[in-house]
């Protein structure tokens, strides 16, 4: 109960210093767009994709286990990043699990059109299901 009562009011907090970088933002993109300097505007709106996306990183992080079949997680080593331009946007979250010679991790990739574009080719028939015996299709929650 006290780790729930800490999780919620960690969110609180961090949602209310979020929304306040988040309002400056886009009072900025704001007056940009009205002034007519359309570029700053736009630099304006990717810091807001930006901090949506570590906003939303920082709440996977809360909802992934602390321990994996018998190994603790490293939640100093967690990483968030969240590119809002270029061929490599979108949000990476990535967690470890374990040490030394027995790891596990959890790398999370959302929104990347670089991804996107590597996961439509090896959805192909005659690339994605090779006759590789190591492969595994993995469902989940209903998603492959």
């Amino acid at each position: 109960m006290k780790n729930i009562i800490i999780t919620i009011l960690l969110i609180i907090i961090s949602f209310n210093l979020y929304a306040q970088e988040f309002a400056k933002n886009m009072t900025e993109a704001k007056s940009s767009y009205s002034s007519g300097n359309l570029s700053d505007a736009r630099f304006a709106m990717e810091q807001m994709l930006h901090d949506i996306d570590m906003e939303i990183g920082k709440q996977i992080l809360l909802l992934l286990p602390e321990k994996v079949n018998g190994l603790t997680a490293n939640a100093k080593n967690d990483n968030v990043n969240g590119m809002a331009s270029g061929f490599a946007s979108g949000l990476y979250v990535s967690r470890t699990y374990g040490v030394e010679n027995k790891t596990a991790s959890i790398d999370i990739i959302n929104n990347s059109p670089m991804i996107n574009s590597i996961n439509a080719m090896l959805s192909l028939p005659f690339i994605g299901r090779s006759s590789d015996a190591n492969q595994k299709v993995v469902k989940v929650q209903g998603y492959k």
